[in-house]
C-alpha cells in the first residue's frame, strides 16, 4: 500500500495545479454592491433555489485558435421558483467555463465558481442560455449558498443581515465551505498528460505495474483547500474599517447585522419582493447547449490562487459590451444612473 500511495501522490501532486486565465467573466462589482439584491433580481431571466443533482466535467473544442476547453455542466432540481420561466421540480441547466481538463489537471477561470453535488443555492440567472462562459449575474456573485437553513455569499461567508436591500455578508468562511473536491482522475486519463508519461519512465515503471498501484492508492476525490476570503477582518465598528473597500462600515451597520448567519427565508423574502416590483420581462431561459465551443484567451499556468483582472477586455454581444462600456463610465458601479 505504501508504494500505491507513493505513486498516486507522486503522479498526482504533481499534476495537481490550477490553470487561471484573465479573460473577464463578469462585470466589475466592488463593495456591498456585491449583494445588491435589486441589481441581481432585476438583470435575471430566472430566480430560483435549487439543489445540485449532478456535475459534470467536459473538454469541447474552442475556436479559432483556442484548442480544447474544460466545462462544468451542473445539473439543479428546482425547489422553489421566484422568477423566470422555470417552476418547481425543473430541472436547470448550466454551463460553466473552466473544470477538470481530463488529463489530470483542473482549469480555473477568475470570478467563476466551481460546484459539488448536493449543494443547495439561490441563484440569479441571466440571458437566455447563449453566455456559457457563466450564466449568471456578476457571474460568481449572482449565487447565495443555503446550509441549513441559513444563507451565505458566494464565498461562503455568512449573510449577516439585510440592510436597503443588500445582503451583509461578513466574518470568515464557513467550515462547510472551506474545501472544494472534484474526482480524482483515472490512470487512462493522466497517461494522456505528457508529464505524467515522463515522470513513469524517470521512476522506471511499466504502464502496467504503474496503473494497478495507482489504481490501488487513489481515493475516490482530489479535495482542495480554498484560500482565505478577502475582506474577512473587516470590523463591524466605526473607524476601524481602513481596509473594508467600499463596503458598508461603522456603528450604523452594527445595529442593523448581528452575529450569525440569517435565515436563507428572510433573503428570499426580500427577492420576492423586488420581483413583484421589477419593470423588466424576463427573458425565456433554456439549458445550456453542452457541445458548443467558444472563444477564450489561452489558460497560462499559475500557482493555486485567485487571480485578478488586470486589463479587462469586451466581449459578448453588442450589448453585453455597450453595458460594459457604461459600467466603465461609472468607475466599476454596475447600477445605471438615471437619464430622466
Amino acid at each position: 500500500m505504501k508504494k500505491s500511495i507513493a505513486l498516486y501522490q507522486t503522479v498526482v501532486v504533481f499534476l495537481f495545479s490550477f490553470y487561471g486565465t484573465t479573460a473577464m467573466s463578469h462585470t466589475s462589482v466592488t463593495g456591498e454592491q456585491r449583494g445588491n439584491l435589486v441589481e441581481l433580481t432585476e438583470k435575471s431571466d430566472v430566480v430560483a433555489v435549487g439543489s445540485v443533482e449532478t456535475v459534470n466535467y467536459i473538454v469541447t473544442k474552442g475556436v479559432d485558435e483556442e484548442g480544447e476547453i474544460p466545462y462544468t455542466v451542473v445539473t439543479y432540481k428546482l425547489e422553489e421558483a421566484i422568477r423566470g420561466n422555470k417552476k418547481v421540480g425543473d430541472k436547470l441547466v448550466l454551463k460553466f467555463v473552466g473544470g477538470a481538463d481530463g488529463k489530470g489537471g483542473f482549469m480555473t477561470v477568475s470570478g467563476v465558481p466551481q460546484f459539488q453535488p448536493g449543494e443547495k443555492d439561490l441563484l440569479f440567472v441571466k440571458g437566455n442560455g447563449e453566455d456559457e462562459r457563466c450564466p449568471l449575474v456578476n457571474c460568481e456573485y449572482g449565487r447565495y449558498r443555503i446550509h441549513n437553513g441559513q444563507m451565505y455569499n458566494t464565498h461562503g461567508q455568512p449573510v449577516r443581515g439585510m440592510v436597503k436591500n443588500s445582503a451583509v455578508a461578513r466574518g470568515e468562511r464557513a467550515k462547510v465551505f472551506e474545501t472544494f473536491s472534484y474526482p480524482t482522475p483515472s490512470f487512462d486519463e493522466l497517461m494522456k498528460n505528457p508529464h505524467a508519461q515522463a515522470m513513469l519512465t524517470k521512476m522506471g515503471k511499466d504502464v502496467n505495474t504503474a496503473r494497478a498501484e495507482y489504481e490501488k492508492g487513489k481515493p475516490k476525490n482530489l479535495v482542495v483547500v480554498r484560500t482565505p476570503v478577502a475582506g474577512r477582518k473587516i470590523s463591524d465598528n466605526a473607524g476601524a474599517d481602513s481596509n473594508a473597500k467600499g463596503r458598508r462600515s461603522g456603528s450604523s451597520l452594527k445595529a442593523a447585522i448581528g452575529n450569525n448567519a440569517i435565515a436563507h427565508t428572510d433573503v428570499l423574502k426580500t427577492v420576492k419582493s423586488l420581483h413583484s416590483k421589477s419593470r423588466r420581462k424576463p427573458v425565456a431561459f433554456k439549458d445550456a447547449n453542452h457541445k458548443t465551443g467558444m472563444a477564450l484567451r489561452k489558460a497560462v499556468k499559475k500557482s493555486p490562487g485567485r487571480l485578478v483582472d488586470k486589463k479587462l477586455v469586451l466581449t459578448g454581444s453588442k450589448k453585453d459590451q455597450d453595458e460594459e462600456k457604461a459600467v466603465r463610465a461609472q468607475d466599476g458601479n454596475p447600477v445605471m444612473k438615471r437619464t430622466r
